[in-house]
């Protein structure tokens, strides 16, 4: 993995881990058991969305994937370095951020602080709700506000 530290399971939207096979040799391995599946590589960031339509999309080195399903009012789970919170009509932010921490909280092979340590990119000025504002500033890391969509 220190060779090639920028994998990705598209499958599964889950950064590897390494597996000990023997004294001296390692796997790199889904985080997800017998997950068959090869891994994209060359990806440095990957970035969690609120409020954008398809489930993923990779641009350059950075993978953009959706964690909020509006119409289906489900939150995806994945490894993500960053949340992006986007403007967009028709969502109920308070609920897809409940959601959405409620899905990365439960991965239960994920370190305590993991959560703490995503930043959160807000876009535009969508309408969230006092109390989901005070769940990302003491769930997740420092709020910045962004002016230009990278997608």
């Amino acid at each position: 993995m220190s060779a090639h530290p920028d994998l990705f399971c598209e499958k599964h939207l889950l950064k590897p881990r390494l597996v000990r096979k023997s004294l001296f040799y390692y796997d790199v391995r889904c985080r997800l058991k017998n997950c068959p599946h090869e891994f994209v590589t060359g990806i440095s960031e990957a970035v969690g969305l609120i409020g954008s339509g398809g489930i993923f999309e990779l641009q350059r080195d950075r993978i953009y994937i959706n964690l909020w399903s509006e119409s289906d009012k489900k939150a995806g789970n994945a490894d993500i370095d960053i949340l992006e919170i986007r403007d967009t009509a028709g969502i109920n932010y308070d609920y897809a951020i409940n959601a959405v921490l409620v899905s990365l909280k439960n991965d239960a092979p994920r370190p305590s602080g993991y959560v703490r340590q995503i930043p959160v990119v807000i876009y535009g000025n969508p309408p969230i709700p006092e109390g989901a504002m005070r769940i990302l500033d003491h769930e997740f890391g420092e709020i910045r506000h962004g002016e230009r969509i990278k997608c």
